[in-house]
C-alpha cells in the first residue's frame, strides 16, 4: 500500500500518510490499547508496559474517563456523538457480564452521551458498524433495510450537521483481516470507498473528515493477525494541514482539540 511505503499527499484541505500506531511497547500491537491511544491522547502500551488486547482492563478505563475524547469535548461545551447503532442484547450481555465493554463503548460513557439504537438505525440516524446495515438485517432485525455504504455515508455526513464531533467505527476491516478470504476484502475495500464517497459529497464546507486506523491489519495477510505497519491517516477538509506535523496516533486528538 503506498500510504505505508512513505507516499504523502498533502494539498490544500487534503492530507494522507502513514503514522505510528503502537510506539511504548515491543510485540504486535493489538487494538485495546491503540484505541485508548487514538481517543485520550495518552500512550497507552508505555503506561501499561505492554500491549493489551481487545478490551480495557482497570487501568485504561481509569485513563479513558479522565481523558475520553467525548468528554473532552462535552467539557468545551460543545457537541459529540458516537454514530454507531447499538442492539440491546450487547448492553444486556454486559451487564450479565458475558461480553465486555469496548474501548469507543467506555468512551461514549465518559462523556455522558446517549448511545443510538435500532430506531435511529431504521431512521437513518445511526449506521451499522458492517456499513450497509447486513448484520443487523441477519441476525437482529430483518425489518431494517440493507443499504449501500454510499447512501451509509451520506447519512453520517447528514447526523454531522447537529454535531461538532461525529465518530463512526467499522471494525468489518479487522475481521476480514483475520479471516484474509480476499472476495470478502475486496468487497470491503470498495464500500469501505463509498462510504468515504458519501460522506465527502453531502458533507458541509466547514466539515473535516479524519480516517484513522488503530493498527495495522488488512494490508498484510501473510498471517492474519495485526501487523506492525504504519497506519493511514486521511483527512479531507479545512483543517488537513492540521496534522501536517502529526506522527503517531496519540498525536491526532491534540490536533482535533488544539
Amino acid at each position: 500500500m503506498p500510504l505505508i511505503r512513505g507516499v504523502d499527499v498533502d494539498r490544500p484541505k487534503c492530507l494522507c500518510k502513514g503514522i505510528d500506531a503502537h510506539r511504548g511497547a515491543d510485540g504486535i500491537p493489538p487494538s485495546a490499547t491503540d484505541q485508548s491511544s487514538l481517543f485520550t491522547e495518552k500512550n497507552a502500551s508505555k503506561e501499561l508496559g505492554y500491549h493489551l488486547p481487545a478490551f480495557s482492563n482497570e487501568r485504561l478505563i481509569a485513563m479513558i474517563k479522565a481523558d475520553s475524547i467525548f468528554k473532552r469535548v462535552r467539557e468545551r461545551g460543545l457537541q459529540a456523538t458516537f454514530a454507531n447503532a447499538y442492539r440491546p442484547l450487547y448492553f444486556e450481555q454486559v451487564k450479565a457480564r458475558t461480553y465486555q465493554m469496548s474501548v469507543t463503548t467506555q468512551c461514549v460513557l465518559a462523556g455522558g452521551q446517549p448511545f443510538r439504537g435500532i430506531k435511529q438505525l431504521r431512521k437513518g440516524k445511526a449506521l451499522c458498524w458492517d456499513m450497509t446495515n447486513q448484520e443487523f438485517n441477519a441476525n437482529v432485525d430483518s425489518t431494517v433495510p440493507i443499504i449501500d455504504s454510499w447512501l451509509a455515508g451520506k447519512r453520517l455526513a447528514s447526523i454531522s450537521k447537529d454535531y461538532n464531533l461525529v465518530v463512526y467505527e467499522t471494525f468489518l476491516t479487522v475481521l476480514l483481516g483475520h479471516s484474509r478470504v480476499m472476495e470478502k476484502i475486496e468487497r470491503c475495500l470498495k464500500d469501505l470507498d463509498q462510504l468515504v464517497r458519501g460522506v465527502i459529497g453531502s458533507k458541509g464546507d466547514q466539515t473535516s473528515i479524519i480516517l484513522i486506523s488503530d493498527c495495522g491489519n488488512i494490508e498484510d495477510l501473510s498471517t492474519g493477525g495485526h501487523a506492525t505497519n504504519q497506519v493511514p491517516l486521511c483527512v479531507v477538509g479545512p483543517i488537513a494541514n492540521r496534522f501536517d506535523g502529526v506522527a503517531l496516533i496519540e498525536e491526532i486528538l491534540d490536533v482535533i482539540l488544539p
